[in-house]
């Protein structure tokens, strides 16, 4: 490390993990019960009570070599510049619920009325530790943008001329302590969710029915967190929303329909750590257009156009917990504001009975822009990307399937083309790298009892794109390449 700048500036050749013995595990624990009373009051008034249970957890631990390289003594000590083993992760997440809820239902005329409320009780357990792995690992845990830099170990940022120098990823350089350790940190959570809400339905004439509402949700969450069983922090969300919506379907004949809506919505955030461990996630808040016409074209066709609009605030969006790495742990980052807007059109034939041509074509223009400061703070994490990383402009979908009478055998193929999601782009302004794929498909069934012989060949002409580059959430992923199946499918 007698050369900080130039860390990682050199071409080193690295074993692969499998080479490494690098052993991550994940385990998840999902549980839940549901109890429900339904109870018809009188002809006209319906009434429903739940309650339900949950737990979900997630485990990650690993079974990596404890190398000499991954013991800090000072300056940097004998850690070397880069490792196929990224981290050493021991992470553990418990989150359990207890919702109750409950409707009533009233018909009166032209009237459907319905009324109802949702509490759920919230309470959740995490644990962090990340053990870095080299030295570029260690400054990447250093970066308050991509990084964790509360589950460093004690040391200091490397300076030249007053300034953090910076590794050749552009992450800062930073030495630990000697005999330093990775710090355990501790969340623990507790809160709850309530909303009430009232309705209706009314068909105001044969052509048109309006449904129109008014919802109030209360989102409440009291964290406390830990470093190595230290002093503990404290901060909490305590928000409440008004949110009104009004849905509307109108008629022109049989065959066509004009639907309009406009809704407020929330989105509590998940029960789990933040971007940032130690920082809260705030509910996010959107209001959304829709517009869409619909026709039955003939007997079995149909034809749909719809745009949409939607504005967002908190944008709640997911992340990895290590930006930048393949650790596979994610979590949930707030971007300050959001926008989405599409165009949809779609067309679907169905044979009128079980033989002939079904087919169906889609086509998506979108686009999904977050804007403003990362969890609220510029300074530390700077302004949200100019696209949300699974922004895809263009998106083209078709399919057919023919089905012969007797036999009952089958054929179809399906297509799928995307321009490129905004992760895709290589680097800086250059194209997105667009993907497609064709499928194809034999089946017979009943080739004995209720069992279908199917043959699928997936993405015929292997076209291998990049799905993701470097991407925030997902790393950088490859378009997978064609594969043959035979599958055996029935009823028992």
């Amino acid at each position: 490390m007698a050369n900080p700048t130039g860390i990682g500036s050199g071409a080193i050749k690295l074993f692969s993990q499998y080479a490494d013995k690098q052993a991550d595990n994940q385990t998840d624990h999902n549980e839940f019960g549901a109890l429900s009373w339904r109870r018809n009051i009188s002809d006209t008034v319906t009434s429903l009570l739940s309650i339900g249970l949950t737990h979900a957890g997630i485990d990650t631990t690993n079974n990596n070599p404890l190398i000499p390289n991954l013991t800090w003594t000072g300056n940097g000590g004998s850690l070397q510049t880069d490792n196929s083993i990224e981290f050493n992760p021991t992470l553990h997440r418990n989150s359990h619920d207890a919702e109750g809820s409950g409707s009533i239902t009233a018909l009166a005329k032209a009237h459907t009325l319905k009324a109802g409320f949702v509490f759920d009780q919230q309470n959740g357990e995490e644990s962090y530790q990340v053990i870095p792995g080299s030295q570029l690992a260690l400054d990447l845990l250093a970066n308050p943008a991509t990084g964790q830099p509360g589950l460093l170990p004690n040391g200091t940022y490397q300076m030249a001329g007053g300034n953090q120098v910076m590794d050749v990823y552009g992450n800062p350089v930073y030495y630990a302590a000697a005999g330093a350790s990775a710090p355990v940190l501790d969340v623990s959570r507790s809160g709850h969710y309530a909303a009430a809400y009232a309705q209706d339905t009314w068909k105001i004439t044969k052509k048109l029915t309006v449904d129109y509402g008014f919802r109030l949700d209360n989102y409440r969450q009291v964290q406390t967190t830990t470093t190595n069983g230290g002093s503990p922090q404290n901060s909490h969300v305590d928000q409440t929303f008004g949110s009104p919506r009004i849905n509307s379907a109108y008629a022109f004949d049989s065959k066509t329909v004009l639907r309009a809506s406009i809704n407020r919505l929330v989105t509590q955030p998940p029960l789990a750590e933040g971007q940032i461990v130690g920082t809260q996630i705030v509910p996010e808040t959107w209001t959304q257009y829709d517009l869409n016409l619909e026709r039955e074209v003939s007997k079995g066709q149909t034809a749909r156009i719809g745009f949409y609009d939607k504005f967002i605030t908190n944008q709640i969006d997911t992340s990895l917990l290590i930006g930048q790495t393949q650790m596979g742990a994610y979590t949930s980052v707030n971007f300050q504001k959001g926008h989405t807007e599409g165009f949809e059109a779609t067309y679907n034939l169905q044979p009128s009975a079980v033989k002939g041509l079904a087919a169906y074509v889609s086509y998506t223009n979108s686009l999904a822009k977050p804007t403003g400061p990362v969890d609220g703070n510029e300074a530390l994490y700077g302004d949200a990307p100019t696209y949300n990383d699974h922004d895809q402009l263009n998106t083209l979908s078709m399919g057919a399937n023919y089905t012969f009478s007797g036999s009952k055998t089958s054929i179809g193929a399906d297509f799928y083309f995307g321009s490129g999601v905004e992760s895709s782009r290589l680097e800086g302004d250059l194209p997105r790298n667009s993907r497609y794929y064709l499928n194809l498909s034999i089946t017979q069934p009943n080739i004995f009892r209720n069992v279908d012989l199917a043959f699928i060949v997936e993405n015929v002409t292997d076209n291998r794109a990049i799905i993701n580059y470097e991407s925030g959430f997902s790393g950088t992923r490859f378009q997978q390449g064609r594969m043959a199946m035979i599958a055996l499918k029935g009823k028992f």
